[in-house]
């Protein structure tokens, strides 16, 4: 974003006050770069976090999920306090992780001081409860990403997607066709109406898919 400025003289930084000088404005030709966006986690000031990095993977965990992180906190001042070990510390996110003591080593918190915590969120692992007991859990260890583009057969494209491969899909000629997929593997299925929405018009994110279409999807299967 680039921008120009033009301040009156009594505002110039230019202009000493009792030294009458014949500039009358100030302009300043400015460009900006970047910035970082601040936000407030509880919109109270309590905490605030300044996304340093961004992560590699789309998706957040949930209460449930598994995670590991890795943390240092330090003052203000820049003296560390506590770090965690460099495997990273491993917990429900529901559940928390709580520091009890410091230490041998690290500098005592002084009171009502303001703390500056560096966090990574390594990885996370999905947690899904299976019946509503809780008495049955599934944890994914690791998932099958699948990404493809659905179009009409005169090229329209309707949808842009990724999804996990053991995710039911919306029709059941896609989840047949990635189901034979391998890993790396590009492929274009034609799906006839029959195995696609049949009779129904749907409307997607990118166009509209009329009623009995023939569907063409563009599938990549990344990983498994």
């Amino acid at each position: 974003m680039w921008g120009v400025w033009v301040i009156g003289q009594h505002l110039s930084p230019l202009v000493k006050k009792g030294n009458p000088s014949p500039l009358r404005l100030a302009k300043f030709e400015t460009d900006l770069l970047s910035w970082i966006t601040i936000l407030d986690a509880y919109k109270d000031g309590g905490i605030l976090k300044r996304v340093v990095k961004k992560g590699d993977e789309t998706g957040q965990p949930c209460d449930l999920d598994e995670v590991i992180v890795k943390y240092v906190v330090k003052l203000p001042d820049g003296v560390i306090i506590y770090e965690s070990p460099k495997e990273g510390v491993e917990f429900y996110l529901k559940d928390g992780v709580t520091i009890t003591s410091l230490p041998n080593g690290f500098s005592p918190i002084p009171p009502n001081s303001m703390l500056h915590v560096e966090l990574e969120l390594v990885s996370f692992k999905s947690v899904v409860h299976m019946t509503n007991d809780s008495k049955m859990i599934k944890k994914i260890l690791k998932e099958d990403e699948v990404r493809y583009t659905g179009m009409l057969e005169d090229g329209t494209v309707f949808e842009k997607k990724s999804f996990d491969a053991d995710e039911e899909q919306v029709i059941c000629g896609l989840d047949r066709g990635v189901a034979r997929m391998r890993k790396r593997e590009k492929a274009i299925l034609t799906i006839n109406h029959e195995y696609g929405y049949e009779s129904q018009e749907i409307n997607c994110d990118l166009a509209e898919i009329p009623p009995f279409s023939n569907l063409i999807y563009e599938v990549e299967m990344i990983q498994f």
